[in-house]
């Protein structure tokens, strides 16, 4: 499956594009241990922090280019 498909069941499978959807899906189907909806749900209530929507990459933001080996090889 391409990564950009999304999960789909058939005949009883289900297809997921990539091992992270997968191993989500089998999260949300584990029971939890401390009485949420399951292990998924467990887990995202553990979590802590804020979410920071993406924003456009400016100049000033992005990485600069540091040399490597390839560089001074195509130097010499």
């Amino acid at each position: 499956m391409k990564p950009a498909e999304r999960t789909r069941t058939e005949k009883g499978v289900t297809y997921c594009g990539t091992e992270l959807d997968a191993l989500a899906l089998k999260a949300s189907m584990l029971p939890s241990r401390l009485g949420n909806k399951s292990l998924l749900d467990e887990v995202m209530k553990s979590l802590s922090g804020n979410v920071i929507g993406p924003r456009p990459q400016t100049r000033a933001d992005a990485p600069s280019h540091l040399p490597g080996k390839r560089d001074e090889q195509a130097n010499t």
